[in-house]
């Protein structure tokens, strides 16, 4: 089975997606948004997915490698966290962002009546399938985020 990519999907989809999950991943360490990391980090870790994609690997192994690619990276940024909890974070954020690109998916096929198949075929319809996932994933992190502050602010407040 081939797992590749068209460098079309790494450009509209992969950049923008790994730029969420790190966005994602920030808030639940109770990071502060620096674009400046979170964007390049993003960038450079979708590249790497790509680069891995390309090796001859059963589906699944590409993925698991990127977790734990992930979890090394950050675990260098955020050091006052144990790999492991490092690594758990990034298994639950990367499990978000494939819930919701199966939710995008299975709710896109139907109303523009397509499948997999067809849509794969045409790499600009299937980046663009996977972008309303990356929106939701951005839409996620930021509105946690955004409680997380909302709750600070709140309990400053009253104190």
């Amino acid at each position: 089975m081939d797992i590749s990519m068209p460098v079309i999907t790494l450009l509209i989809q992969g950049i923008p997606e790994q730029i969420g999950l790190i966005l994602l991943l920030f808030v639940l360490f109770g990071m502060k948004l620096e674009w400046m990391k979170i964007v390049p980090l993003g960038t450079g870790l979708a590249v790497a997915a790509y680069l891995v994609r390309l090796l001859p690997l059963v589906p699944g192994e590409s993925m698991i490698i990127m977790i734990f690619l992930d979890a090394a990276v950050l675990s260098r940024l955020i050091r006052q966290h144990s790999y492991a909890r490092v690594l758990f974070t990034v298994v639950a954020g990367t499990a978000i962002m494939d819930i919701l690109e199966a939710l995008s998916i299975n709710i896109s096929f139907p109303l523009l009546h397509t499948n997999a198949v067809l849509a794969k075929q045409h790499p600009l319809m299937w980046s663009l399938l996977g972008l309303p996932h990356v929106i939701a994933l951005f839409l996620i992190a930021l509105g946690i985020y955004r409680y997380q502050h909302f709750n600070k602010a709140t309990l400053t407040s009253k104190a």
